[in-house]
Formats: C-alpha cells, structure tokens, sequence
C-alpha cells in the first residue's frame, strides 16, 4: 500500500525520535559507567597500588619536539592516550553507528525468521577466530586488527546493542523484562567500549602484550567458544562453561591488578616506550569487569522475573477458569487437570498475541510475504505449549 508524504514525513519524523532517544539513553548509560569506573581508580585502585611506583628506579622515555599548539602542555603518555581514547571513539562511533542505521532498519522492517536465526547461530561458530585473529594482529600492532575488532564486537551492525534499549522503551513489557533489557543494554555497550579501548592501547604502543594481558584474555576468547553450545540444545552444559570460565576469568583480572601498576620489564622500541602499562588498561579491565557483572544481574533478574511471572499467569488461569477472584478459590478446590488446561491455553492465547512484537520489534509496516511460514511456525508453536502444560495433568 502506498503511503502519501504527510505519512511518510511522520515516520520519518518519529523514527529521528527514536534514535534520538536510544543514542541519549547510551550516553547517558556510557556516562555514568565511565563516572563509576574513574571513581574506582582514583580513591581505590590508585592508592592501593601506585604506591609500588616509588621502589622503581625507571628513566623516562625521549620526550619528541614539542609544538607550540594547545596540546603542548600535555607529557608524551598523556598525547599518545589522547590518540588512543580519540581512537576507541572513532571505532565505537562505526560501530554504533553501523546498528543505529542497519540495525534499526532491520528491527523496523524485517520479521525474524528461522531463516534468519539459524544463519545468526552459524555467525556464533565464526565470531571466535575473528577474535582470535585479532589478537595475533594486535601482537604486532597491525592496522587489521581495527577492521576485525569493529566487524567482530559490533556484529556488522546487527542490532544487539540498541535492540535491548528498544525493548526497554515499550510499555507493554513486564517490569522485570525492561530493567533486565536496560542493564543488558548497558553492559554490552561497556563490554563493546572496553574492549575497543583494549585495542587501540596496543595499536598506539601504550603497553606491549605481554603474558599478564593474555592470561585475562584467554578466558574471553573461550566464553565465545562455548556461545555455540547455547543453540545446540546444550544449555545446562553452556551456563556451566560460562561459570567456570567466568570464575576463571575474574580470578586473573582481580590478579592483574597489582600488575598493572608495575612495570612491565619489556625493553622500550620506538613503538612502544613506556615501561609501565598504561592507566587506561586499568580502567578498560574494570569497565569489562563490570560488563560481565551486569550480565550476570540481568540473567538472574529474567529468572526470577520469569518464575514469578508464571506463578501469577497459572493462578490467573485457574481463577479465570473457576470465575472468581483469587481471595474466593481454596487451593483444594484447584484440579490439576484444569489447571494444566488453563495455562495452556492462556500460554497459547499470549504467544499468538506476542508473536508479532517478538519478530517486529519496531513495528515496521505488515510483510505478508511470510503469512505461509509464520502460520506454520505458529502451529508448530502451539503444538509444543500443548505438549509442555500436558504434562501437569499427569
């Protein structure tokens, strides 16, 4: 159906809104994590362990000649910092930029099919040796490695970021599920600047890589080792991965620490002159530590929030089903078989209803190209609830 440019201006108009309010939602996230991770160097980490600076006896690096500009009041470590947080910006701007555009496109327009979702399963198996390949190039400070880095953390613009800040905007969503979208959302912006930090410290020669960056990095390229293990029916296998290589993983960065602040007994090159790591590494460590901690909060909010959630639909549907209100029906008055049957079809009644606001989050214009396949992917669904709740009654 053809829309007339009033509409097409108000789409338009609306969607400038709407990206509007997911880049300031970031930011503001961005923002406060940043705070919090600065306030933590400073009054914490900082006074804990730069005190080992003073037993080192180390000789500066050559400082270069100095222009008469405005970054002339700035140390050699100081300018090359710049560069390197001018640099992770640069890659996060492509980045969130390529979902801003791409993605959002593809939330609005798009139906996730199982098409679609079998081919970001395959994408899963290929994301670890993008990785892997980016440490090799980052041992030798090749430029490669930025193409990798923004290509693997950001998905080629696949919408992961901005998908949960979408989520947590729609006031259709139960509680739980939007303080989970937006925590997420966050941790994974902090998890995506983390580690574009990460990489333009060693491409700018701020610290060389060296045995202790490896040891907490070895876990991370592992964690997206077993993601695959996720879609292959594997999934209490793949939380036990996950937790061992989690554990793992923090008890080498919370032992990283003191490291840090040492140096790092690299001999200087003209690429790298420093003898101690950078401060940002530091921080960059923390900002992923704190990734993962959100991670892990946002999963234990969806469990909780899900189990809760259940329990009130079951006892929603027997109440339904008896037609009183909850205070009026004695829980020996409740027949398994009938509860079983109420869930059921209540649990049919709300996939029916979820299923377009699952695979069109936006709310793009209707794609009846699909009708045939989304009607078999519903039957097939409806099946499996039948199947699920049946077992109540035995």
């Amino acid at each position: 159906m053809q829309t007339s440019p009033q509409e097409r201006t108000q789409q338009e108009v609306e969607d400038a809104s709407e990206r509007s309010k997911i880049i300031m939602t970031l930011v503001w996230g961005g923002l406060a994590m940043v705070t919090v991770i600065e306030l933590v160097v400073r009054f914490k980490l900082d006074p804990m362990f730069k005190k080992d600076h003073v037993l080192v006896n180390f000789t500066a690096p050559p400082v270069a000649v100095k222009s008469n500009g405005p970054s002339s009041f700035m140390t050699e470590e100081q300018f090359w910092s710049s560069q390197a947080v001018i640099s992770c910006m640069s890659m996060c701007v492509t980045g969130l930029g390529l979902e801003i555009t791409l993605g959002y496109e593809l939330l609005k327009t798009t139906r996730i099919t199982p098409t679609m979702e079998h081919a970001w399963f395959v994408a899963q198996f290929v994301m670890s040796i993008f990785h892997l390949t980016t440490f090799v190039c980052l041992m030798d400070a090749r430029p490669w490695a930025i193409f990798l880095t923004v290509g693997a953390v950001w998905k080629f613009g696949f919408p992961e970021t901005i998908m949960q800040i979408v989520m947590f905007y729609q006031p259709n969503r139960p509680r739980y599920v939007r303080l989970r979208t937006l925590l997420s959302g966050i941790g994974i912006l902090s998890h995506k600047v983390s580690s574009m930090l990460f990489v333009s410290i060693l491409l700018w020669g701020l610290s060389p890589w060296t045995r202790a960056l490896m040891s907490f990095c070895t876990p991370l390229i592992l964690q997206h080792l077993v993601v695959p293990l996720k879609y292959t029916g594997m999934g209490a296998g793949y939380l036990l991965c996950q937790l061992f290589l989690e554990i793992w993983w923090e008890w080498e960065i919370f032992g990283s620490f003191r490291v840090i602040y040492l140096p790092h007994q690299i001999p200087p090159t003209i690429t790298c002159p420093f003898g101690f790591y950078s401060p940002l590494l530091i921080r960059c460590c923390l900002g992923m530590l704190a990734a993962h901690w959100l991670y892990w909060i946002s999963g234990f909010i969806n469990a909780i929030g899900k189990k809760c959630c259940t329990r009130q639909r079951k006892k929603a549907a027997v109440y339904a089903l008896h037609g009183q209100t909850p205070v009026n029906v004695p829980e020996s008055d409740i027949d398994p078989e009938q509860e079983a049957e109420a869930v059921a079809r209540g649990s049919i009644r709300r996939w029916q209803m979820e299923l377009q606001d699952d695979s069109q989050i936006i709310g793009g214009p209707e794609d009846d190209e699909n009708a045939e396949e989304e009607e078999a992917v519903a039957r097939d669904s409806v099946n499996k609830w039948q199947a699920q709740f049946s077992e109540f009654s035995m």
